[in-house]
């Protein structure tokens, strides 16, 4: 009886765990780290000031790929091919905008090119030689051969230019502007000529990503989203976030997206699972401000920001709350206790892609992936106790409570 009444009141406190879900890869720097871009779940870049850094263990490890003898601001990076990267950035020595080139994977970057005294803010590359940057000033540069060389594109705006994002070769979106005042412009023959889209805001917009050829959406000052579902010709305000500072958006799939931010000492990261109709707080516990997002699967994605803040999530960023655990119909588990083996299904024909193991510490312990309506997931190692059972389906996650015997 005192171990059944011992058993109740350990269930009752481990009640009130929270489960982080952004796990500290930052780098060990003062300097912001304002770009990151990833070729794969393991391989990638981030930008902090003068340097490159490089990973290729999923951010476990960092090493400089390489640093600017001068007074560099970097400012964005992009894969171009696996191999094959293209970074931007203002060196105020030259008082002029450089264009750095690896075709190594980082090991050697070299300066292929200095475009202008303009801030550049943002890369896109439409395949493996034509790319795109544009910058303050409505200045906009085209490459046709893999970053060499660079032509500017006539804008007729004299408004900053912060984003830039293709939907295929022809098609391309860049928003911007200046505080109080919003632009889009849209190209339909692959970059030469930009034509300007009413805005539905006159929020200052930072970032714009496109799901398909069809819907994209764009955000802004004061957490201020707008969508389109007509590649770019009209857009409509969507319901905001509550987020200021440098906001970023990214999506993984046409139902599942991310909005990424803060002032200086504001952390603050929103996600959406319906097509940005409703948003969810997801934002760890950091006071440190946000700069950009990047998720190179479905579920890992990385946010960095002031202060070499590099963070990581491996479940799509969703806060566990075992205060408040789901109630839900539609997820079975059993037997619970369990000894060996616990069953889990999901009905209304739902599939499931993961099972994540947590302690009763909150801590990742197992990891399953799959594409199946039920699963027989072993116990036998784990050791008696409590843990949770986080079981992710294509747009909804279920947290469970399971005691192993």
């Amino acid at each position: 009886m005192k171990s059944i009444i011992t058993l109740i009141i350990f269930i009752l406190a481990s009640n009130q765990i929270g489960i982080s879900q952004w796990e500290d890869r930052s780098i060990s720097t003062s300097d912001p780290v304002q770009s990151v871009d990833f070729w794969n779940e393991d391989l990638g870049f981030v930008i902090v000031a003068d340097k490159i850094y490089k990973t290729t263990d999923g951010a476990e490890n960092w090493e400089v790929s390489y640093d600017h003898p001068t007074s560099l601001l970097l400012r964005d990076i992009t894969f171009v091919e696996e191999e094959v990267l293209i970074a931007v950035g203002f060196d105020f020595n030259m008082n002029s905008n450089i264009v750095l080139k690896s075709t190594d994977l980082g090991e050697n970057w070299n300066l292929v090119s200095s475009i202008s005294n303009f801030i550049l803010n943002s890369l896109f590359f439409t395949s493996s030689t034509t790319g795109f940057v544009c910058g303050s000033s409505g200045m906009l540069y085209k490459t046709v051969d893999a970053g060499s060389s660079w032509n500017q594109i006539v804008t007729d705006t004299g408004l900053t230019l912060n984003s830039v994002h293709f939907v295929n070769d022809s098609v391309g979106v860049i928003v911007g502007g200046q505080p109080l005042n919003s632009i889009i412009l849209k190209t339909i023959n692959g970059g030469d000529e930009w034509n300007p889209i009413e805005p539905p805001t006159n929020d200052y917009l930072q970032s714009v990503y496109f799901v398909t050829e069809q819907t994209g959406y764009a955000v802004g000052w004061n957490g201020v989203i707008i969508k389109t579902e007509d590649c770019g010709s009209t857009w409509n305000v969507q319901n905001p976030v509550e987020m200021v500072g440098n906001i970023k958006v990214f999506f993984t799939d046409e139902l599942t997206g991310y909005v990424a931010g803060g002032q200086m000492d504001v952390t603050s990261i929103q996600k959406t699972i319906d097509a940005g109709e409703t948003w969810e707080d997801i934002s760890p516990e950091y006071s440190i401000g946000l700069m950009d997002l990047y998720f190179p699967s479905f579920d890992i994605g990385y946010v960095v920001g002031i202060g070499g803040l590099v963070l990581k999530t491996e479940n799509g960023g969703v806060i566990l709350s075992t205060s408040n655990l789901k109630s839900n119909e539609s997820v079975s588990l059993y037997p619970n206790p369990a000894w060996n083996q616990v069953y889990v299904e999901v009905e209304n024909e739902k599939k499931i892609q993961k099972i994540e193991i947590y302690d009763h510490k909150g801590q990742l312990i197992k990891t399953n992936s799959m594409n199946i309506s039920s699963f027989n997931l072993d116990v036998s190692n784990l050791q008696s106790g409590i843990y949770y059972l986080n079981i992710l389906s294509s747009n909804d996650s279920t947290l469970k409570q399971l005691v192993v015997k």
